[in-house]
């Protein structure tokens, strides 16, 4: 069978050969015209937004082809407002052949492009030869970051540093160093000793170190919780200087953050979905957002998953979550899709970021498949719902609840410590990812849904939130898990 390509398309689509009928080929210009005729015929409701509260992108945009000029329209006619890195074509001459205002919603991105002084020089010389600057919105850290990947991050970036500066140092010195000072600040009262394996021959003060594997939880449990928590401590305090950097070179109103995956169970590590926004490490924060695809019996997961961004951004105004929600197909359907949209907003979403929207050239599983047309009619639902309050969004607060539920960092670090690694990693794709233990996330996810179902959504706290003022508000918290600080306990 011969291929006749049409128009400036990468790819045609075939559709399936019926007896007694040939194959009929269709250009994605031809499926881009039924589109927009669609969106035309079809009323929406909501306003069409003038701001960028949602994003969608690899999208071909290069208005010098005919493909180009159509997806282009489709941008506009779904009511996007934004910019989106990942779209092709010069974005300033695309929103002039739309005839839209630019918007302040650019980012600086890359799959790692953690904020240390050569990724923000570089950002800033880009943005210089771009004419991108005045839109600048976002700093974007990078996808899935697995948390352990900010402890190399540093050690790498602090060894080159102690290089240049003429005194050149181990990474165990390095880590020795950080560590034992860590001890003397956070932990004074306690023996050094007790930080010690005998696996490591005889006690040496000078050569203590951290070590967070699974076989460290189960040989020394206090060098396992208080060598994660120096890992934690020290990469979010690395990162927060970073973002800092950032702004002063940047832009103050520029916000900093990355996407995270809570992969394979859904369950949102308390590190890098609370305590990395309380302790300024970023101001913007999503997660890949596929419950269809990993066994989720429903989009209300997202509200849950949501709820953790709100408990680490709840005290910074700045904060955006700018959450992914996927319309994806095959896979999602369009009432989920929706249910997604309207769950993640209820929870404290401002922004909407639908990732790929283009038809099935333009990505691999992350697309719209050419033959369902609607899935684009629930785009417009969505972007135009946001549209309708767009004068009141930014402000807007999620309804204060009277329930709290804990989320305890404590018992997280045992249902983890099964697959635990050093450095705070995790082998969740590993062959023994089955070691995570899931029954106090399952539980505390049960009763998220019940109190949520019944009008109660809980507000999520971490154990330092377990003071008189903050609790103060609640008639009522539920404590889940079987482990907590003995102080924390006794309140």
């Amino acid at each position: 069978m011969e291929r006749q390509a049409k128009g400036n398309a990468q790819y045609d689509f075939y559709l399936p050969t019926y007896p007694g009928q040939g194959e009929k080929i269709i250009s994605p210009e031809e499926e881009l015209d039924a589109i927009l005729k669609l969106l035309a015929d079809t009323p929406v409701g909501g306003r069409t937004p003038t701001q960028p509260w949602c994003y969608g992108g690899w999208l071909p945009m290069d208005v010098q082809s005919e493909t180009g000029k159509k997806y282009a329209q489709l941008y506009k006619a779904l009511g996007f407002r934004s910019f989106h890195g990942a779209n092709q074509g010069n974005p300033l001459e695309v929103f002039k052949f739309l005839n839209l205002e630019p918007t302040k919603s650019w980012a600086v991105s890359g799959y790692r492009n953690p904020p240390t002084p050569d990724n923000i020089a570089k950002a800033k010389a880009g943005l210089e030869k771009n004419g991108m600057a005045p839109w600048l919105k976002w700093y974007d850290y990078g996808d899935e970051i697995g948390f352990s990947e900010w402890l190399g991050t540093l050690i790498q970036y602090e060894l080159a540093q102690a290089k240049a500066a003429g005194k050149p140092m181990t990474r165990q010195a390095w880590m020795s160093q950080k560590w034992q000072a860590w001890l003397k600040q956070h932990r004074p009262n306690i023996p050094a000793a007790d930080y010690w394996l005998p696996a490591w021959g005889p006690f040496d003060p000078a050569q203590l170190r951290p070590e967070s594997s699974s076989a460290t939880a189960t040989a020394n449990p206090r060098l396992y919780v208080d060598s994660v928590i120096f890992y934690e401590d020290t990469a979010i305090a690395f990162v927060a200087e970073g973002a800092k950097q950032v702004r002063g070179e940047l832009g103050q109103h520029v916000l900093c953050g990355a996407n995270y995956s809570c992969h394979p169970f859904y369950y949102p590590h308390t590190t890098m979905y609370v305590k990395w926004f309380r302790d300024g490490a970023a101001e913007m924060g999503r997660h890949s957002e596929y419950f269809w695809q990993i066994t989720q019996a429903g989009p209300m997961i997202n509200g849950y998953i949501a709820e953790h961004f709100r408990s680490g951004m709840r005290n910074n105004p700045r904060a955006v979550l700018r959450q992914y929600t996927m319309p994806h197909s095959p896979g999602n359907t369009e009432g989920n899709f929706l249910r997604s949209c309207y769950s993640h907003v209820a929870h404290g979403a401002k922004q909407l970021d639908f990732f790929g929207i283009g038809l099935n050239e333009t990505f691999t599983e992350n697309h719209i498949d050419h033959r369902d047309h609607r899935r684009y009619l629930a785009i417009r639902e969505a972007t135009h719902a946001l549209g309708l309050v767009e004068d009141m969004l930014p402000d807007s607060q999620v309804v204060p609840s009277q329930v709290a539920l804990l989320i305890s960092e404590s018992t997280e670090r045992w249902d983890m410590a099964g697959i635990a690694r050093d450095l705070a990693g995790h082998a969740h794709f590993g062959a023994e990812f089955r070691q995570t233990r899931l029954n106090s996330h399952l539980e505390r996810l049960g009763i998220w849904q019940a109190l949520t179902f019944q009008g109660h959504s809980p507000d999520l706290l971490l154990e330092e939130d377990l003071q008189a003022d903050i609790l103060k508000p609640y008639r009522v918290l539920y404590v889940v898990g079987d482990s907590l600080p003995a102080d924390t306990a006794q309140r």
